[in-house]
């Protein structure tokens, strides 16, 4: 594995991540590291929408159909946001 190293980080954010992690019984370190994961897992919504035009194929997508994959979308990240959070 890599190791990672962030600098500048303002006291009272360490503070909040710190009773956060404790919280969760983890380590900081741990904490983050879940963190990290979670956040690379989701997906960006121009990922969304080219994965839904490679579906598609030349199909348009309306509106509201466009809206709510973006919904399902941000109830999946909203999920694995919340077993790290």
């Amino acid at each position: 594995m890599t190791n990672v190293q962030v600098r500048d980080v303002p006291e009272d954010v360490l503070a909040r991540l710190k009773k956060r992690a404790a919280r969760r019984g983890q380590s900081l370190q741990g904490y983050l590291r879940d963190l990290l994961a979670a956040e690379a897992a989701v997906e960006v919504n121009n990922e969304i929408f080219a994965r839904a035009a490679r579906r598609a194929g030349n199909y348009r997508a309306t509106e509201g159909e466009s809206a709510e994959e973006i919904r399902r979308a941000r109830e999946e990240r909203d999920k694995i946001l919340g077993a790290a959070g």
